[in-house]
């Protein structure tokens, strides 16, 4: 990857503080959770678990 690229990915990251009502399609959390099975972390430790929750389930936690 050249400089120039990671300097436009850094410098065009955002923090979102608001999101829409607008519900994400279980496609689209598939292919974001495929990509974000390639995330590094510290010595490849992996340490993270993801929990997927939604419906009625979603709505008892919110």
């Amino acid at each position: 990857m050249s400089q120039k690229t990671v300097s436009d990915i850094v410098k065009s990251r955002i923090s979102t503080r608001a999101f829409l009502d607008t519900p994400v399609s279980d496609d689209d959390v598939r292919a974001i959770l495929d990509i974000a099975k390639f995330a590094p972390s510290g010595g490849n430790v992996q340490p993270w678990r993801v929990h997927v929750v939604a419906g009625a389930a979603r709505e008892r936690l919110v």
